[in-house]
């Protein structure tokens, strides 16, 4: 086992794929349980002890939960965040790339069973997690409602870094292979549009809004 890991790192070339196989040799030895959710919270930016929970998987005990949370925080790979844990980004980058080849049902598991949780939090960290969820695991509906929500409030607040790192997610979530990307609406164009100008990317606003205006070419907003 040793020197097929080291072969392989010796192998890789890309820091997050060497990265990924150090990781995925301690995950391959973890409790089953644990290992179950260690490789489903791959998807996510962050989670904590109630996201660990739903991500449970239906053989375990609840009960289990807050120990799974533990061994998780003790993972030499995983970082304490303001919200709870999070993988090393270089190690969930690396994992990504390769679950998304090799395992995208347990990502789409992993962002489905998350989702619900993250939407029951009062805090936009957790709804901008939810949308990055919901995209993933195909709620088209449920996600362009949210993305909706959460565009309605960064207009109010005129709070555009907040939703340029919402298009972020969505951004990240449409790359990978197996994500079908969101319809966009002129609104949501727009929105985009306004966000990258904010951000002081001129071009990219201005197709932002071209794109707006080929799809609604009497947007008054859009021209303006």
């Amino acid at each position: 086992m040793a020197d097929r890991i080291l072969q392989e790192l010796m192998a890789a070339a890309d820091p997050a794929d060497k990265a990924a196989i150090v990781a995925e040799s301690v995950v391959s030895n973890l409790p089953w349980a644990v290992a179950v959710v260690a490789r489903r919270c791959i998807v996510l930016h962050w989670f904590d002890e109630q996201i660990v929970s739903a991500l449970l998987p239906d053989a375990a005990d609840a009960r289990d939960a807050p120990d799974i949370y533990s061994q998780l925080a003790s993972l030499p790979f995983t970082d304490s965040v303001p919200w709870g844990l999070a993988y090393h980004h270089l190690t969930r980058q690396g994992l990504l790339n390769r679950y998304a080849t090799d395992r995208p049902d347990t990502l789409m598991t992993g962002a489905k069973l998350a989702a619900p949780v993250y939407m029951g939090k009062d805090d936009e960290t957790a709804a901008a997690e939810a949308f990055f969820c919901l995209t993933i695991s195909g709620e088209e509906v449920a996600a362009l409602e949210l993305l909706d929500g959460l565009l309605a409030q960064s207009g109010s607040r005129q709070d555009w870094a907040y939703f340029a790192s919402v298009l972020e997610m969505q951004e990240e979530a449409e790359s990978l292979p197996f994500v079908q990307s969101l319809p966009r609406a002129p609104h949501h164009w727009l929105a985009h549009g306004i966000a990258r100008y904010d951000q002081g990317d001129l071009d990219a606003a201005i197709a932002d809004y071209d794109q707006a205006i080929q799809l609604n070419p009497e947007y008054a907003t859009a021209y303006n």
